[in-house]
């Protein structure tokens, strides 16, 4: 009985010792992926980074500048947003180009306001690519496409570096006032959500963050980054999607969702060195397209284009509008004929060129 006791405490602690070298293989593997990923796709970069701190350290105004990234093909939509910025005024907004058409339109165009982020996919993928979902086939992502994306937060995560308030958005968004003015100095990380009362389903293309807590921010791209490496060959997996997998698991992690009857909502994270304090922005101010009004009406893939009336007081909800996304349609051309029909497209769009002239 002895010998048996003996044998059995024997296989226990190797069973103990197994797992632990185990685990702890595999919490270093992760570190050593996270440490791993802010440099992704740098090996393939032209972009000189300190250069480019520069382009955006003198457009900043009080150290707040806003931030697209965009490509030549998406060069319309590129146009409507300069627009919207320069008929309020803003000149504290940077394009993060990536490809060399683009690039090099914007320094003979606008110089002062670009910055490069190139890699080996850019150039040849610029004149396929309109509109994101043109080179999608039912929803599967297109891998150069998925390339593009998935750099968006390591790009970002160089911002977050630089020390700015930081104002990210797609290029086909359309800023109708200050995007700051109405941010709730409390939040650390402000974020446009597509549902009306949740800190998750949150949209990726427009957020805000406050250099002050710019470690807190470094460690969300990092993970984000992370969330996208793991999902990489999975074609239904978008940036958007890691993103919202990294948030749910940090909100779920802390416990830390406070519902309040105003937006926006928040949660509140302890486990990130200081407290920090993520906020989704009020819908009816920074609008996601499915907030925008006639959006089932024009969206063809639904049943074809139905005749829509606007709200009685559409003039006012666009008056308190910050900013409106132009997303939720699958097609550009319903996206412009939206636009067009809720009152926010330039048809007579500023060239790039007129408005730099009092921006640059």
């Amino acid at each position: 009985p002895s010998s048996s006791l003996l044998l059995l405490v024997l296989l226990t602690l190797s069973y103990h010792l197994v797992s632990s070298s185990f685990v702890d293989q595999r919490t270093s593997s992760s570190r050593e992926l996270l440490n791993a990923l802010p440099t992704r796709f740098d090996q393939n970069s032209t972009i000189k980074w300190p250069e480019q701190f520069s382009v955006v350290n003198t457009i900043a105004k009080n150290n707040e500048v806003i931030v697209t990234i965009c490509n030549f093909g998406y060069m319309k939509w590129l146009r409507q947003w300069h627009s919207h910025l320069n008929a309020i005024g803003q000149t504290n907004w940077v394009v993060v180009a990536l490809d060399s058409n683009l690039y090099d339109y914007m320094i003979k165009h606008a110089p002062g306001h670009v910055i490069l982020f190139k890699d080996r996919s850019s150039d040849e993928f610029n004149t396929r690519l309109v509109s994101g979902q043109e080179v999608i086939d039912s929803g599967a992502k297109d891998k150069t496409f998925t390339r593009l994306v998935s750099n968006k937060p390591i790009i970002l995560e160089r911002f977050a570096e630089w020390g700015f308030d930081c104002f990210w958005m797609d290029a086909d968004v359309f800023v109708l006032q200050d995007p700051f003015s109405k941010l709730d100095p409390s939040c650390h990380f402000s974020i446009q959500h597509e549902r009306k009362a949740s800190v998750t389903g949150v949209n990726s293309g427009v957020f805000s963050w406050r250099a002050s807590h710019k470690e807190q921010v470094l460690s969300l791209f990092r993970r984000w980054a992370a969330s996208l490496r793991q999902h990489n060959n999975d074609k239904y997996f978008f940036d958007q999607d890691a993103l919202n997998l990294v948030i749910k698991k940090q909100v779920d992690r802390n416990k830390a969702v406070s519902k309040t009857p105003r937006f926006p909502q928040r949660a509140t994270f302890k486990d990130l060195g200081v407290p920090f304090t993520m906020c989704t922005l009020d819908f009816r101010t920074y609008r996601c397209g499915n907030h925008l009004p006639c959006t089932n009406e024009m969206k063809r893939e639904i049943g074809g284009i139905r005749p829509c009336t606007l709200p009685a007081d559409w003039t006012e909800q666009k008056a308190a509008m910050v900013l409106a996304h132009q997303n939720y349609m699958s097609y550009d051309e319903d996206k412009i004929a939206r636009a067009k029909f809720l009152g926010f497209w330039f048809e007579g769009e500023l060239p790039l060129d007129k408005g730099s002239e009092s921006s640059g």
